[in-house]
């Protein structure tokens, strides 16, 4: 069963085939409900899930609650602060990002409210929770290439690295190839990075 939006899950099972490893889900959702990380814990990886939005979160927990899956209940950010944080009348379009925000009220009409919630960065984050990751998802409705270019994949043993459009490009393109990641397919939403 595939729980991705375009059939990432099923492409990142055809590489990685029997191999079992640790993933981190950055804007894990509610852990299904278009998961990159979901049919990797059905096959008996163990790892991290991410997700600010309490709603979504509380279905994460409950999702993982028997489990030595670690739901954290945070932002990743650029800094360890408050951050601002809008949330989408269906919940689905959850974003830090003013750009993407904005897009979206545009395009589709979304409704968003103001909230705060708390952020941490990469840095911050791997000092608790070190890896390694061997699959990295990240999924944040406008700030996922800028969270991207802020890991150590090398590090942190990365094999696949799944990363949402977003609009620093660029800059994720020169990271990834500092990293020795090449950009083996995209999907409709997704960039799906490989290490060479």
């Amino acid at each position: 069963m595939s729980y991705s939006q375009q059939g990432e899950d099923e492409y990142i099972l055809s590489i990685l085939k029997d191999f079992k490893g640790r993933f981190l889900d950055i804007g894990a959702h509610d852990g299904k409900s278009n998961s990159n990380t979901r049919a990797l814990f059905e096959r008996g990886w163990l790892g991290v899930c991410i997700e600010p939005c309490s709603r979504s979160f509380t279905v994460l927990e409950q999702l993982y609650r028997k489990t030595d899956v670690q739901c954290l209940n945070v932002l990743i950010g650029a800094s360890c602060e408050l951050a601002r944080w809008w949330i989408a009348d269906d919940g689905s379009l959850n974003t830090a990002d003013e750009r993407h925000r904005a897009t979206w009220m545009r395009q589709a009409r979304i409704k968003y409210r103001q909230s705060w919630v708390g952020s941490i960065d990469i840095p911050e984050l791997l000092k608790h929770h070190p890896g390694p990751y061997h699959v990295i998802s990240i999924d944040t409705e406008g700030t996922s290439d800028e969270i991207a270019i802020s890991i150590p994949f090398k590090k942190l043993e990365t094999r696949i690295a799944i990363v949402e459009y977003g609009y620093e490009s660029l800059r994720l393109m020169e990271h990834m190839s500092r990293e020795d990641f090449t950009l083996e397919q995209t999907t409709g939403s997704n960039q799906i990075w490989l290490k060479s």
